[in-house]
């Protein structure tokens, strides 16, 4: 599993847990075990997340 599938996959799982209002990055990178910087290496934002994990639904 890559590191952007990790991302995603995790970001599912706190999204349905917290809401995706009350998901910080600061929360989802500290969840994931990475740096911010990390996690703008595959993405430009939490939208961008969320719209990637829109479009990836069996991940």
């Amino acid at each position: 599993m890559t590191t952007e599938e990790k991302i995603i996959n995790q970001t599912v799982h706190l999204i349905d847990t917290n809401g995706y209002q009350n998901l910080s990055l600061r929360k989802l990178t500290k969840e994931l075990g990475l740096t911010t910087g990390a996690f703008y290496r595959h993405f430009k934002d939490k939208n961008e997340l969320f719209i990637s994990k829109s479009s990836n639904p069996i991940i």
